[in-house]
């Protein structure tokens, strides 16, 4: 996430006059891309058509994004595209699959979604000596796909 930040950075920022582009961009969009709304509402969107999940969520990252903007700069702005990029193929991806998954793959995205969001605070709060990389974190979140059937697959082996 932060090579795309510092590529958008260099191609439409001249001079050195930005630095917090990459920070405002990536804080961003973590930020809106994690948690339970962002997951829930795709979810919603794809399998049952309901977008008010997703409208709430716009509203809020949008005043979010306006305080962002002010204190990180133009970056913040261009969180816009993976926010699109991912609520976007998660709508998609229920529309096509939703309908078989198991809630407790949507929870567990949940959870790492929500440890990811406490990682931007502690960031936000500059309590660690060094920052924590969310952003090499969001991979994560797909990881319930995965590990809770064949954790399923597993105990069934052995019980």
């Amino acid at each position: 996430m932060d090579g795309l930040g510092d590529l958008l950075r260099r191609k439409l920022i001249r001079g050195d006059n930005n630095s917090r582009f990459v920070e405002g961009f990536v804080t961003a969009s973590v930020l809106f891309c994690v948690g339970a709304m962002a997951i829930n509402g795709s979810m919603q969107a794809g399998m049952l058509g309901k977008y008010d999940i997703l409208i709430s969520k716009g509203v809020i990252d949008g005043v979010t994004a306006i305080t962002f903007a002010a204190a990180m700069g133009v970056g913040v702005a261009f969180s816009a595209i993976p926010l699109l990029l991912y609520q976007g193929g998660l709508t998609l991806i229920f529309a096509l699959v939703g309908q078989g998954m198991d809630p407790a793959v949507v929870t567990e995205m949940n959870a790492v979604g929500g440890t990811i969001i406490v990682g931007i605070g502690l960031n936000m709060l500059g309590l660690p000596k060094e920052k924590i990389r969310v952003g090499n974190m969001l991979p994560a979140i797909f990881l319930p796909i995965g590990y809770i059937p064949l954790a399923g697959l597993i105990g069934g082996l052995m019980g």
